[in-house]
């Protein structure tokens, strides 16, 4: 500035230009460990530009003299973090792309016991409802159920059925019940699955007897071996009677339970009565049309009337409410002469039907157990829950109830949040882009499939399925053989490169991935942040781990106190709601790459990288537990994705405002001086600490957008059944609009020390929580236009092309569907920013002319799988002609 300038002296109105000479002053950040960080050369050089280029040469060679860079004078994070440099470099690749599979061993089998233990069964007291009680023995381990509560039941169209597991103590191996229970094991299950077992296999891992003796059906059975024996019948027909000798020899009971049209495992049928009057014309026709194979059938009364039995066999899978009236059950009638007769009494045939589904939830229980046991003992990931430990160990394939999706949806921002506190306070010198790369390395796939596969986890992944009607039981010499196989641990970790070993299989590495991360929200779930870094620290991944507690000691410890505070940040705080404690935190979170003035902090990246983990967790928790809804990840991926988003933070940032006082003094009536009142808005991203051009030319303009769309944005967001995803986009923020909401909220979560509802409470003052909860109370739908009329066209096996033409300072995008134009959309071009812009409109245009939006439409069709394609056509082509 001129000398002079402030004087009285030629107050003429207008100055010149001042021609020289220049000096420059530069400040370093605080960062670095030098004694001085300003540096500025005396006003001797004729341009700025000279002036400039020499104090960047006096700073330069003092970090050289410092030996704060290296001979090739790059980089300078390796040189103030020398032990890092080789760390730095591995960050810098690109992440490890993922083997599609991982070759291990094969699930556990629950029922092997332990070589070592020679103590004999666990005895137990099995109750199912209200039917008779059983013994049931089992080898592998003591099995514990909470309050001695086993599965529910569900059959259709009945209340579920409860059974209780009463631990009664242990039994030596030559107890006379066991080789009883043996036998009668062997009745109930060769009665439904004898065709797939071995008649001379008895060593089943587990057993019942009944603990009253039904005498009745004793000696019926009894009579069965007897005639069995004097014909030398096979043992494939040991429990299965000639339904004409059985009636005849005891009168017709009308106690039976299935019967057979046929010997050898026929198609087996619920037996209903038996019929003593003839059929009618009709009847008889249908009769002999079912037992066309024979001829001149003669009709002998009575005739058995059964019906099918029901095709459900999983009964740990709740049914379906039930929403309209069963259909008619379809009666057959059989002729006892060529159909057997199942011996069991109704209680056993219950069992018999129910027993394989009370195994299949016991087996569960046995795997859980056997993995806290093994894998947790010491660890506190031992505490969680038995059932939620279950449901993050079991796989989609698996079919049971629930899974870990949810849970890995979860476990995934868990994860994320924990490494993202752990390298910010780990790499205090790292910049945004460093930190990102560091995060995603650790959190990749690959690696968390590389700790699954080096802690052993596979090997309790629930991922085999019941399958009821092919449903046999274990033996124990068979699983002891091939339990050797599964117990011995995966050699080389690198999974792409895994050797084939019998009894192993090929296990999707993603499916290993998930299961650290379903852990992982379970541990969250249960015992908040400080259980979900409990199990992030357990599979190590590569970082150095502490408390986040610490970590947050760590980074707050490095803020140092300022009192040259901005007139900008006691605004911020009004528009948010909060009063820092620490302001050089808010500084940091307002200050742009490009501030000129020296406030001792880095710009906001740091800051926006802890923002976007602290949004994304708050957002992901909510969406978990929204009441009533129960959403699956695809769904809590569609509504985070309208939330945590660059347009939707950017319109909040242009929105959040507060009004402060503009009062100036001025002349009165009376001839004096008197301070006239006025308020003004000022709006958070007026709160932006920045020195460029630039970004005041961006602000100005993005908010003049902002002002022409505010009212239907606000319509559709406050009032609308459709998220305002194009008039979003259509504002064109830069990305420091969505990264000042982002950093501040990093601020705040920081100074906090550490506390989520703190972030939430400013997230509500911003606005953000109650868009969200608008979302998911009132289920407006959030699907994305282009992503909507992707799926639509993939349902309906169209091609889909997208086509740009610019043309005379416009740019339009034509859809066409299998070649046919359908629509076009034109807006002026304003760069790339305007060529999305059109795409979104031109996808709206299209959604209302396929009415792909009308009242009533199930959303969810539109993610049904498709037919067969045509091999030929592409579904999806964007073309851009200039």
């Amino acid at each position: 500035m001129p000398e002079g300038l402030h004087s009285f002296d030629n107050r003429s109105g207008s100055f010149p230009l001042y021609p020289g000479p220049f000096g420059s002053k530069v400040t370093l950040p605080r960062s670095l460990p030098l004694p001085s960080r300003e540096f500025a050369t005396e006003r001797v050089y004729r341009t700025k530009i000279s002036a400039h280029r020499h104090v960047a040469f006096m700073a330069y060679k003092a970090l050289y003299d410092a030996e704060l860079l290296n001979e090739y004078l790059l980089p300078i994070t390796s040189v103030v973090e020398p032990h890092l440099e080789d760390e730095v470099k591995e960050m810098l690749q690109d992440v490890e792309k993922r083997a599609s599979t991982a070759n291990v061993s094969i699930q556990i089998n629950p029922w092997t016991p332990a070589e070592d233990d020679t103590n004999g069964w666990y005895a137990y007291r099995l109750t199912i409802s209200d039917l008779p009680p059983l013994f049931f023995f089992n080898l592998s381990q003591q099995i514990s159920l909470p309050d001695d509560e086993g599965p529910l039941l569900y059959r259709t169209g009945q209340e579920p059925l409860g059974t209780t597991l009463k631990y009664l103590g242990r039994i030596g191996f030559s107890d006379s019940r066991i080789q009883k229970a043996r036998e009668y094991t062997r009745m109930l299950f060769w009665s439904l699955n004898g065709s797939r077992m071995t008649w001379d296999k008895l060593d089943f891992p587990y057993l019942v007897l009944p603990i009253d003796v039904d005498t009745k059906w004793e000696g019926r059975r009894s009579w069965l071996s007897q005639i069995n024996h004097s014909r030398g019948a096979s043992h494939l027909d040991e429990f299965f009677a000639n339904a004409e000798l059985f009636g005849e020899q005891f009168s017709y009971p009308t106690d039976l339970t299935i019967v057979r049209n046929g010997f050898q495992f026929a198609k087996g049928f619920r037996f209903v009565n038996w019929r003593y009057e003839h059929l009618s014309p009709e009847e008889e026709v249908e009769f002999r049309k079912y037992y066309e194979r024979f001829q001149d059938l003669e009709i002998t009364y009575p005739l058995l009337v059964v019906c099918p039995l029901p095709p459900r066999t999983n009964f740990l899978i709740p049914t379906a409410p039930k929403t309209e009236s069963f259909r008619e059950i379809k009666l057959i009638f059989l002729l006892p002469s060529l159909s057997a007769v199942t011996v069991l009494s109704r209680p056993e045939a219950e069992y018999a039907f129910l027993l394989p589904s009370i195994l299949r939830s016991l087996s569960l229980s046995i795997t859980i157990d056997s993995l806290r046991k093994t894998l947790f003992l010491s660890s506190p990931l031992y505490y969680i829950p038995k059932s939620m430990m279950l449901t993050a160990m079991t796989a989609p394939v698996s079919g049971e109830h629930t899974n870990y999706q949810r849970l890995e949806t979860l476990g995934d921002t868990v994860l994320k949040f924990v490494v993202g506190i752990q390298l910010l306070a780990e790499y205090p010198l790292w910049h945004e882009g460093y930190l990102s790369k560091k995060k995603d390395h650790a959190v990749s796939n690959v690696r968390l499939a590389k700790e699954d596969i080096a802690k052993g986890l596979y090997r309790w992944i629930i991922r085999d399925r019941m399958l009821g009607k092919k449903w046999k039981p274990n033996y124990l010499a068979t699983e002891t053989a091939i339990q050797q196989q599964v117990t011995a641990p995966v050699q080389d970790n690198d999974i792409s490169k895994q050797k084939k070993p019998k009894q192993h299989q090929e296990l999707s590495t993603k499916v290993l991935a998930d299961v650290v991360e379903s852990l992982i929200g379970a541990a969250y779930l249960h015992g908040g942040f400080d259980l979900g870094y409990e199990c992030t620290k357990f599979f190590d991944l590569g970082l150095k781990w502490r408390p986040l507690p610490t970590r947050i000691e760590t980074l707050l410890s490095r803020v140092a106190n300022h009192e040259e505070i901005p007139s900008q940040l006691k605004i911020v705080e009004r528009i948010i709601g909060y009063t820092f404690n620490r302001k050089l935190l808010l500084i940091e979170a307002l200050t742009h790459a490009s501030y000129e003035r020296d406030l001792r902090t880095p710009s906001y990246e740091r800051m926006e990288f802890l923002g976007d983990s602290v949004l994304d967790m708050a957002v992901t928790d909510f969406l978990y537990h929204a009441h009533g809804k129960n959403y699956s990840p695809g769904h809590i991926f569609l509504r985070k994705s309208a939330m945590v988003n660059a347009h939707i933070l950017a319109y909040i940032c242009l929105s959040a405002s507060t009004m402060v006082d503009a009062s100036m003094p001025g002349p009165g009536e009376d001839g004096g001086i008197t301070v006239h009142a006025n308020s003004e808005v000022v709006y958070l991203w007026q709160c932006l600490l920045h020195s460029s051009p630039r970004v005041l030319e961006d602000q100005t303009n993005t908010y003049a957008r902002y002002r022409r769309r505010k009212s239907d944005i606000d319509s559709s967001l406050k009032e609308g059944t459709l998220y305002p995803w194009a008039e979003l986009l259509r504002l064109q923020a830069p990305k420091f609009f969505s990264d000042m909401v982002e950093s501040v909220l990093g601020a705040v979560f920081l100074d906090s020390e550490g506390n989520l509802d703190v972030a939430r409470d400013v997230m509500r003052n911003l606005g953000i929580l109650q868009i969200l909860e608008r979302i998911v109370l009132q289920d407006i739908d959030v699907l994305h236009p282009v992503s909507r009329l992707s799926l639509w066209a993939s349902k309906h096996d169209k091609e889909l092309e997208y086509h740009y033409e610019r043309a005379k300072g416009n740019v339009s995008c034509i859809i066409k569907v299998d070649g046919v134009e359908e629509c076009r959309c034109t807006e002026s071009y304003r760069g790339r920013a305007s060529q999305e812009e059109v795409k979104f409109m031109a996808a709206e245009i299209a959604i209302k002319r396929f009415r792909l939006r009308d009242v009533n439409v199930d959303y969810n069709l539109l993610k049904k799988k498709r037919g067969p394609t045509r091999k030929k056509k592409r579904p999806l082509t964007t073309i851009t002609r200039l």
